[in-house]
């Protein structure tokens, strides 16, 4: 007992001496590596006064710099090591605060990284002293440098989501912490101060985890309308979200698809693999199905979506990921629900029967047209007339003239719907002759897009008239 009680206070009386010993091998190292940088600096000084009538102009800046370099080195080798990590930090506060000794040496945060450790209890202590929009140098270097002694310090300013000092803050509590920065980092993202900027910023310094965990939370906040969803946009890694956040957040971000997001919404709905959530994303087939078919007025145009799963594609990945995903039954589903228009229609319905479902005869649809003539020169409508036709099938029309007694005009066409082989096999209403029988006899071919209209120009009585035929109307209600 006695012969511990001896060597507990022999330890407890060594301690001190340790402690200093180490502190001092401590030091003594630091200042080695800052002779190293300031001997690397002086070479390059006389490689740069070896080739000064290269520098032109410049001559004058380089001097100046190696006249700095050189008063840092002459300072360091006289001052004593005990006394070096104060006179180092003194130099880098006078710099930031414009103090006595601004412009006597070169900038000297690189410097103070490379002497490391032994800097930092300094740095602390005079951190306060450092005016707010320079303390983002301090905040930097601590983080470079990378002790835990400056933990406390850091914390506190991340905790303060002061939009000046916090990317710098988040960043030097990244290099201190490494992956263990996450259980600082996360929390304050459900801080109820948190604004764009701390979110950007913290999650600038998340991306660097491997799970980082700020998915679900930053949809969260968006969702309840604390950030914008354009700040979702703006932090992209849409392909490291997991599929479950996506999914949880699916019915808000159908809702901003049709809002106009739709490129940033297209690109987190990729990471849905699973049925349930695929088949929820009928509202937005139309949509895809207008871009690929490059129909008129659609509003989603996935070729310029920029996010990590999509290269150039002649087709939207989407449309991949639901003929992938989807089963015969969830098509049908699908086809139950009211189409919000031909292109779904016909495309669902063709989808069902390469599954496996029933064959599907388009040639059996009727469909409505409106076909109008026009005063070309004068740009008015002088008739029109709409009607219910089938695909295939012959049919003649009358088109009577507005405000006239004239005799009506009779039409005579042939309407087919088909596929176009030269627009992306996009459906069409192909009229191989609309035939103005009377009163003046002539005839020509039109295509008419779906939910669209081609027109044609004839000349008869001195004036030039402008045919046109629209297709109009909603697809069939089965």
């Amino acid at each position: 007992m006695r012969k511990r009680l001896i060597m507990c206070l022999t330890g407890v009386l060594l301690f001190p001496c340790l402690l200093e010993a180490a502190n001092s091998d401590e030091l003594k190292l630091a200042k080695e590596r800052l002779n190293v940088r300031l001997e690397q600096d002086d070479k390059n000084c006389a490689k740069g006064r070896a080739k000064s009538a290269l520098l032109g102009s410049w001559t004058a800046f380089v001097s100046e710099v190696c006249k700095d370099q050189k008063n840092l080195a002459r300072l360091v080798k006289q001052t004593p090591l005990e006394e070096l990590p104060e006179v180092l930090v003194n130099i880098f506060i006078d710099e930031l605060n414009g103090g006595a000794t601004r412009g006597q040496y070169p900038p000297m945060e690189d410097y103070l990284v490379i002497f490391g450790e032994p800097a930092v209890v300094q740095l602390v202590a005079r951190y306060e002293e450092v005016p707010e929009n320079r303390r983002e140098n301090v905040l930097r270097a601590l983080g470079e440098i990378g002790s835990e002694k400056a933990l406390p310090l850091v914390r506190s300013e991340v905790k303060k989501l002061n939009p000046r000092t916090l990317p710098l803050a988040a960043y030097a509590l990244r290099m201190i912490r490494k992956e263990t920065a996450k259980e600082d980092l996360l929390p304050l993202l459900r801080d109820p101060r948190i604004d764009v900027n701390a979110v950007t910023a913290i999650v600038r310094h998340l991306v660097f985890y491997e799970d980082p965990g700020w998915y679900d939370i930053v949809l969260d906040l968006a969702q309840e309308g604390k950030i914008s969803f354009q700040t979702v946009g703006v932090l992209g890694s849409y392909d490291k979200y997991p599929e479950a956040a996506v999914t949880a957040h699916l019915d808000y971000l159908l809702v901003r698809w049709a809002a106009g997001d739709s490129n940033v919404v297209a690109c987190l709905l990729y990471q849905i693999h699973g049925r349930a959530g695929v088949k929820a994303w009928f509202p937005i087939l139309e949509d895809l199905l207008r871009a690929r078919y490059d129909y008129a007025n659609n509003r989603y145009s996935p070729l310029t979506v920029q996010c990590q799963p999509f290269p150039y594609y002649g087709r939207h990945p989407l449309l991949d990921r639901i003929e992938n995903t989807l089963t015969l039954t969830d098509v049908e589903e699908w086809i139950r629900q009211p189409s919000p228009g031909w292109v779904s229609y016909l495309y669902l319905r063709e989808l069902r029967q390469k599954m496996g479902g029933p064959s599907f005869d388009a040639g059996k649809l009727d469909f409505r047209l409106t076909i109008s003539v026009y005063d070309n020169d004068n740009d008015i409508l002088l008739g029109e007339v709409s009607d219910q036709f089938q695909s295939g099938i012959a049919r003649q029309i009358e088109l009577p003239v507005k405000g006239s007694n004239d005799a009506p005009y009779r039409i005579s066409l042939t309407p087919r719907l088909q596929k176009d082989i030269t627009r992306k096999n996009r459906w069409t209403i192909d009229i191989p002759f609309f035939i103005i029988d009377k009163p003046i006899g002539c005839g020509f071919p039109l295509t008419v897009p779906m939910e669209s209209w081609a027109a044609e120009r004839t000349r008869g009585s001195g004036r030039i008239k402008k045919w046109q035929v629209r297709h109009i109307g909603p697809p069939p209600a089965n």
